[in-house]
């Protein structure tokens, strides 16, 4: 049986300013890649999917938009892909785009989203993210890929955040760490939508071995001096994926506004 979770990495998007001691990345036998992502790392994650269309195949997308929602514009990403106060993204638009980028070779071409499993989520009482601009999300998406790929989830009573079996803030306030204690599974439904509900969930969603997360360094991998990555990253490494013997499946996570390592250590990897 395939394990709940083969390989999971978290990278922490703003830079730290002290990093604890890091481990360096080995080589890894890797099968596939997905990604996912709340909110800012929402659209990180949909961006990564987009643009690079080839090489991931499946998403999880907690209170997202379509991928250049915003369109290089602040005032589009506040009011547009945020608050719908100037309408919402325009999805007919934003998939032209994404043809027409695609021609020019910015990005892969986004028929290879025909196959890829997707998971939405968004929060019945989103007050930062509007779930119509997820349900928009939902419509870009169903432009590349049967509506049958796609599952969304639009009915948990929840604020802004990752929701889960037990952790968290109470499932609607809008309160760090944005890990909200829903009675939900966010990540086990987002990744067993990935996965095509083959993989074998753990017996308590709050327990893993902690021994295989580590702390990596980043830095090898910045090569612009004006880049947001942070210097330090968290992997999940299941046992059975260290020795490269047998492929495991790469699942990339980008946490939220709020939610790096100085701010709420490393729950986000830990706790989603």
């Amino acid at each position: 049986m395939q394990s709940f979770l083969n390989l999971l990495i978290v990278i922490t998007v703003i830079k730290l300013i002290h990093a604890s001691t890091l481990i360096e990345l080995q080589s890894y036998n890797i099968s596939d890649v997905s990604v996912s992502g709340l909110s800012s790392g929402a659209y990180m994650a949909v961006q990564m999917h987009v643009a690079h269309s080839s090489v991931i195949n499946g998403a999880a997308i907690f209170a997202g938009g379509p991928y250049y929602c915003a369109e290089s514009n602040l005032l589009y990403a506040e009011e547009k892909c945020m608050d719908v106060t100037l309408g919402g993204p325009e999805v007919s638009k934003l998939a032209t785009i994404t043809w027409e980028y695609s021609a020019f070779n910015y990005i892969d071409s986004p028929i290879n989203l025909s196959d890829d499993n997707i998971y939405l989520f968004s929060g019945a009482d989103d007050s930062v993210v509007d779930p119509t601009v997820v349900q928009a999300l939902q419509s870009y998406y169903s432009v590349f890929t049967d509506v049958d790929n796609i599952v969304a989830d639009y009915n948990v009573e929840s604020e802004h955040c990752i929701p889960t079996v037990s952790f968290g803030e109470v499932c609607n306030r809008l309160s760090s760490p944005y890990i909200g204690n829903c009675q939900f599974d966010g990540a086990g439904a987002g990744l067993q939508t990935i996965y095509n509900n083959k993989l074998t969930a753990p017996v308590s969603t709050s327990d893993y071995n902690t021994s295989n997360l580590f702390s990596f360094d980043q830095t090898p991998y910045i090569t612009s001096k004006q880049s947001s990555i942070g210097d330090q990253g968290y992997i999940y490494i299941p046992t059975a994926c260290q020795s490269g013997n047998i492929a495991c499946s790469l699942h990339v996570s980008f946490h939220g506004c709020k939610q790096n390592i100085e701010t709420i250590g490393n729950l986000y990897a830990s706790s989603t």
